[in-house]
């Protein structure tokens, strides 16, 4: 059994595709991200930030049927040409979801390392994927594919995860993907709209989480990210 929406933060903070809406980039994706589809180096960062991830390799997208589809249906769109397609390849194998992010706030290098290589103790856990969700306070402009954990005795296996860590337990994990290059107007946000209500609670993929990753990057899209540490659950 998986965590259930409700307690979760995506229906909260989902983008209401009301008639005649459009979607404008907010400030923060327009300072953070935007930039970096430029290759513009005011959105890179010093120093490093740190964080706990699991990464998705592109095959598991790849072999999921709706998927494909459902990237089809976005490719045929009136918006199309709003997404950065060059962007989204480019990233294909650095999809993640973070489970501790601003490591380095909260502790110094070698504690985290300790702390991260105990994470093994938690075990193996299972996670359920979903179709597009889009934000709509930050990051207005990242497209995202929700994550829903296991819920094992009761508990979010990744609240597990976060406690046995030492960060504070948070209810986001959608693994960012598609980025716009500029503001939609109603006609692409009620495309958008479409595509999100016809596959947006589509289970894309299940998969059990076997190894967490311990990132640093000096980008928001881990463009510049290196893995420091992998640890098998």
């Amino acid at each position: 059994m998986f965590v259930q929406s409700d307690t979760l933060d995506y229906a909260k903070n989902r983008f209401l595709f009301d008639p005649g809406a459009t979607l404008t980039l907010d400030a923060a994706y327009l300072a953070n991200q935007l930039p970096l589809l430029r290759d513009e180096p005011s959105a890179r960062y010093e120093p490093s930030r740190r964080s706990v991830v699991v990464l998705f390799p592109a095959s598991l997208f790849n072999e999921s049927e709706a998927y494909r589809d459902m990237m089809a249906a976005l490719r045929a769109s009136v918006l199309a040409p709003r997404i950065d397609w060059a962007m989204f390849e480019r990233r294909r194998g650095l999809l993640h979801a973070t489970l501790c992010g601003r490591v380095e706030q909260r502790m110094s290098g070698d504690e985290a390392m300790a702390r991260f290589d105990a994470l093994r103790g938690v075990g193996p856990f299972r996670v359920r994927v979903t179709g597009l969700w889009v934000s709509r306070e930050f990051n207005r402009g990242r497209f995202y594919f929700p994550l829903y954990p296991e819920l094992r005795d009761d508990e979010n296996t990744i609240h597990a995860v976060q406690r046995a860590f030492g960060s504070p337990t948070t209810n986001f994990y959608a693994i960012g993907a598609i980025n716009l290059t500029a503001n939609l107007d109603a006609a692409e946000t009620a495309a958008l709209g479409e595509i999100v209500r016809r596959f947006g609670d589509t289970t894309l993929f299940e998969t059990t989480i076997t190894e967490l990753a311990l990132t640093d990057t000096n980008d928001d899209l881990l463009l510049s990210g290196k893995v420091v540490r992998r640890v098998v659950l």
